[in-house]
This record gives C-alpha cells, structure tokens and sequence, in this order.
C-alpha cells in the first residue's frame, strides 16, 4: 500500500461516511442480540410482507423497530459501499483501488446475505458468523479511510525502522487477539441449547485470558511508540527557525509518520483503558461481584437482572469498543507499514 497515488477528497468523505454507518449498524446488531430481537420480523428481504414498513407500525413495537432499524441501516451501508466502490474503481488508483472495491461489495453483499438467511433459517450459527465479519467489514472500511486521506499521500518517513519492524509484529498480534476476543465474544452472546455451563465458562475465562494479553500487548506497543513524535516536533521547530526571505512555505505541512504513530498509539491506549472499563462493567452486570473482589476489597452486592438497562448498556457498548479497538489496532499497523516502506 505505500505507493499507492492520492485519490481525490470524495472518496475519503464516502469512506468516512460509511465506517460511521457501518459502526451503527454493529452498535444497533449489539443491541437487536441483547435484546433477543432477532426473530422480531421473521420474514426477509421484506418486513413482514413490506418492501417500506410503515413509519407507525415501526415505531410501535421495539423489538420491530430494533430489527427493521438494524435492516434499514444495513441499506444506508450498502448504498454508500457502492458508491464508494465506483469512485475507487473509476479514479486512477491503480490495482490497490480497484481490490479495494471488490471488498467493499463482496463484504456488504455477502454480510447482508447472511443476515437474511439467519432470519429465514433462524439459525443462531449464522448469527454468530453474521456477527463475527461485521468487525472485519468495520476495519475495512477504517483501512479505507487511512489509505485514502491526505495524511497517507503526504506522508513524511521520519521514522526508526528497527523499532516500527519490531512494534509492527506486536501490533499484526494485537489484532489477532482483538479478533479473537471478538470471535469470543460472538460465541458468549449467540449460545445454541447444545451449549453447556461448563464451556460457557470455559468461553468466558479463555475471555479473561486474552483479555489480559490484549492488555498487555496495547501497553508494551503504547510505550514503546511513546517517543515516535520527538521527531516531528524537531522537524516543526526547524521549519520555524527559516530566515524570512525564504519563500513561503505551504499553509499545511506534509504529514510526519512518526507524530501519527505517537497519536494511534495514545488513542490506543485510551481506547483500552476504556475497553478495560467496558469488560469490568459486563461482567458484574451479567455475573455479579466476584465472590474474591467482596470477601477481600469491598463486601459490595449486586443483584443480576436479564436485560436490564444498565446489562443492555454495558453489554452493547463493550461488543461495539471491541469492533473500535480492531479497526484503530488496524489503522495502527498500516501506518507502522507506512513509515518502515517509504523512501529516506
């Protein structure tokens, strides 16, 4: 992806664009799984019996107006997939652009397929593979938005590339982990009758345990991308210190790779500090306390209600900060190979 010539700011727009439907559709998938509305309409690619549903008959009912509003926002995102797979497609953007498009249609595709045909077969296997590529879909679409900004053509190799070769293995395993975590998650939240407590539980601590990798693997990669901006900031300095009657210099400089890592990486941090937050939240709200937390920190006690609003609220959001954490893990990678694939 390093050589790959700028494209103009409409494609960059729609990308945009459709990463935060795409982010919607999976907060709302979140919320229709939570709530066990799956099944609500069990007709497809009708509601039932309705190519438009009426307005007030999708508002009456919630968990109607939970799935067609899933499905509705899961149209928005196909027509912005399409259009901006024929703005990749039509500019000269080389062969890099075009791949790029066929994804994009192939995964808008073949996610909406496979929603319809969970509905129609009303087979929670296909919920979990329907929920475990949306996230995919997501981090393509952020990829998108990375290759095709401003920031990635004027890029500026600044860089130490022994420490971004070395960050850039740790960061490729931190988005297995993420989506790993995220394929966990599916399982958790999607369980068939055939399941049994003891490989929920088992599910639920190799969670834990990934968990605490994905931890570790995001602040080992945080401190050691923490100095990557002392370059940039030298670099600004000098540009500074001209004498005046050089000729003016453009409004806007070409973007350094080493203050854009320092930046990912301190949204990476925060991202997980919140993750983290997410994680605790979900569990005493869908567990309780852990009996070890009340015996020897504080004798707290919480009473576990099934889709209660604060289980709903902290369920949903932590399946959504996961599908986040990937895309910005990422984003991350493809600006390390950025900065380690350009010319000096």
């Amino acid at each position: 992806m390093a050589s790959c010539p700028p494209l103009r700011s409409w494609p960059h727009r729609l990308a945009w664009m459709l990463a935060i439907v795409v982010f919607a559709l999976i907060s709302m998938g979140g919320t229709v799984t939570t709530y066990e509305a799956g099944m609500a309409v069990r007709d497809w690619p009708t509601t039932f019996d309705y190519w438009f549903y009426p307005i007030r008959a999708w508002l009456a009912v919630w968990d109607v107006f939970l799935e067609h509003g899933h499905r509705l926002l899961g149209q928005l995102a196909g027509v912005l997939a399409v259009a901006l797979a024929a703005l990749l497609w039509r500019q000269n953007g080389g062969r890099w652009a075009r791949w790029v498009a066929v994804g994009l249609l192939l995964g808008v595709v073949v996610q909406g397929t496979l929603g319809g045909l969970r509905v129609l077969a009303d087979d929670r296997v296909l919920a979990r593979v329907h929920g475990c590529i949306a996230p995919l879909y997501f981090a393509l679409c952020a990829a998108v938005v990375t290759w095709t900004s401003r920031q990635w053509a004027e890029a500026v190799p600044d860089v130490d590339r022994g420490n971004v070769a070395g960050s850039s293995r740790s960061a490729w395993l931190l988005v297995a982990a993420m989506y790993l975590e995220i394929v966990l998650g599916a399982l958790l939240r999607r369980p068939s009758s055939t399941t049994m407590p003891v490989n929920m539980w088992l599910l639920v601590w190799l969670k834990v345990i990934n968990a605490a990798l994905i931890a570790v693997l995001g602040v080992w990669l945080c401190l050691r991308l923490r100095g990557q901006g002392k370059r940039a900031f030298e670099a600004s300095r000098q540009v500074d210190n001209l004498p005046h009657k050089l000729p003016r210099l453009p409004h806007k400089l070409p973007h350094n790779v080493s203050g854009i890592l320092r930046r990912r990486a301190l949204w990476l941090a925060a991202a997980l500090m919140l993750q983290l937050v997410l994680a605790a939240a979900t569990w005493v709200t869908n567990y309780g306390w852990p009996e070890w937390f009340t015996h020897w920190v504080v004798p707290l006690q919480y009473t576990v209600i099934a889709q209660g609003r604060l289980q709903i609220l902290a369920t949903t959001a932590h399946a959504a900060a996961g599908s986040l954490l990937l895309a910005l893990s990422l984003t991350l990678v493809l600006w390390l190979r950025r900065g380690s694939s350009l010319p000096r």
